[in-house]
């Protein structure tokens, strides 16, 4: 009954995560040509399904030296999930000539799956392994290696770890590595079964890739990559004269050579757009409607893809014109996908717009970053559509539609006049307090404690500190501008545009409140900051 109940839910399962996608499975081989002396990986793969009663080949022709050794591995991309179950082999030849792997098979959803044969050529004997009695002396060594020497800050450094052994791996443990101080890190989805063969100095080794890591400098200069070590658990195949025939297993310590990366600064910027952003990007955009009545809100969402580091793209390359005004950016999604040797990082930003007049009028968005590939600076602009803009009174509406029109055009006025009177109300708080001493940081978090707090408060003491902290004068503080005071004051680049997209969102929720927002995330935000 427990069986019956098992096998439901997997049948179940499967048909829930991998209904969408086609079930294969394939066999692979690291090389197909071997010297008769040498070593072959045999791989069996199922994908998009969960399998039983799996059946290998005979390997007729074949030594088994190790296996099956058996894998898991889960992709997810754009919510999309991609699972394998992986049975591979470790083979060696009996004989000179062409052999052929024969198909292995196994049971999905009660129907059998069969892989492709494969043919293999085994040759004359190319090299000779040095033997310690009747054992193999197996040969292990690490090596890390960057995709570039030297890049730019917030562009991305592949890390690669591979691991070369004459001898089948079994297992590895991680004894110490280093904590790529300085770099924001992203590890990336490997699995380390062997899927290839390499010959240096006249021995053929089987080549792992352990690990691999993404890294995105946040400061220039010299930065050293310490070396990974690992103890290594290698399987030592019998020479054939023991009289049990049975593998030795052997623990290989082994370790990197140590890397410099040098992180060059980005050049000096000469357009006011540019946001920190370091790599290659594109974007594309989608409008929620183009015709719309006046005072009714369109949103665009902007998808931006790249290479650089995600943290460094900030939501700020649209800005209010005379004929529309821009509320806070909302994030509402943010996805990495591999594709080939880098990581892909994907972010949608959402912009409310509230047309100011009737008429027509453009969207312009832009994005400009810095293409360290190039050297320059660069701008991945999207076409939208124009925005047509009607009065209400128009007769192609009806009336259902005139009266929910009013309704907004009325809830727009009060919004309006209350922006208006707080307007006054804050700049009056703040020419009282432009005579009171410097606020420092111990006052401002006690200022914080207030449970009471509203967002008028809160963006009215934020302002107040910062002023005062950095010596900016209150007819200077301007939202869309506040990043580039504080960096002309000594701020990090990066923290000030963090300060920026806090006031935005205040003043926001002050004037015009449209996404609902919880008052102590933003204080327990503004803390981290301070």
């Amino acid at each position: 009954m427990k069986q019956a109940v098992l096998v439901l839910f997997l049948l179940c399962f499967s048909s829930l995560v991998f209904g969408q996608s086609s079930i294969t499975f394939d066999a692979t081989v690291s090389n197909k040509q071997v010297p008769i002396d040498g070593y072959v990986e045999v791989s069996f793969t199922l994908k998009n399904g969960v399998g039983t009663d799996f059946k290998a080949p005979d390997f007729e022709g074949f030594d088994i030296l190790s296996g099956p050794s058996k894998s898991i591995s889960t992709t997810v991309i754009n919510e999309n999930v991609s699972r394998s179950f992986g049975y591979s082999y470790i083979i060696r030849p009996k004989s000179k000539g062409n052999l052929t792997i024969k198909a292995a098979s196994i049971k999905v959803n009660n129907q059998w799956y069969k892989t492709n044969t494969i043919t293999i050529t085994a040759i004359s004997k190319q090299n000779k392994i040095a033997r310690s009695g009747k054992s193999i002396t197996p040969k292990v060594f690490l090596r890390a290696t960057p995709s570039l020497s030297k890049a730019y800050v917030g562009q991305q450094v592949v890390l690669n770890y591979e691991l070369f052994s004459n001898v089948p791996v079994q297992d590895l443990r991680l004894e110490k590595e280093d904590d790529y101080k300085g770099f924001f890190v992203k590890n990336r989805n490997v699995q380390w079964t062997s899927n290839q063969t390499e010959i240096i100095d006249n021995v053929e080794y089987l080549k792992y890739t352990i690990k691999k890591v993404s890294l995105f400098s946040q400061q220039d200069g010299i930065s050293t990559i310490e070396p990974l070590e690992l103890t290594v658990l290698v399987s030592i195949p019998d020479s054939g004269d023991s009289f049990w025939g049975m593998e030795e297993t052997k623990e290989v310590k082994v370790k990197s050579t140590a890397n410099q990366i040098e992180i060059l600064k980005i050049p000096e910027v000469t357009d006011d757009n540019f946001n920190g952003a370091v790599g290659n990007y594109s974007t594309s955009f989608q409008l929620s409607q183009s015709n719309i009545a006046l005072g009714k809100p369109t949103v665009l969402k902007i998808t931006v893809n790249g290479d650089g580091d995600p943290n460094r793209l900030f939501p700020t390359f649209l800005s209010p014109s005379d004929s529309f005004d821009v509320f806070e950016p909302k994030i509402t999604e943010e996805l990495f996908k591999e594709e080939g040797e880098y990581l892909i990082s994907s972010k949608s930003i959402e912009y409310t717009i509230v047309p100011k007049k009737i008429g027509t009028f453009s969207i312009e968005p832009n994005f400009v970053y810095f293409d360290p590939y190039k050297g320059e600076f660069a701008n991945s602009s999207c076409i939208v559509p124009k925005i047509q803009v009607q009065n209400y009174s128009l007769n192609t509406l009806n009336k259902d539609t005139k009266t929910t029109n009013n309704k907004w055009l009325i809830a727009f006025s009060i919004i309006s006049l209350i922006a208006v009177a707080s307007w006054f109300t804050f700049t009056k708080i703040l020419k009282k307090s432009e005579n009171s001493t410097k606020l420092d940081s111990k006052s401002f978090l006690n200022k914080l404690n207030d449970k009471s707090m509203s967002y008028n408060d809160l963006s009215t003491i934020v302002q107040e500190f910062l002023c005062k902290s950095y010596d900016i004068h209150t007819t200077e503080y301007v939202s869309k501008n506040i990043a580039t005071l504080l960096i002309q004051k000594g701020m990090d680049e990066v923290k000030a545009n963090n300060w920026q997209n806090v006031v935005m969102h205040l003043q926001a929720n002050v004037y015009a409140p449209i996404y609902s927002s919880n008052i102590q995330e933003d204080i327990k935000q503004i803390r981290n900051l301070v």
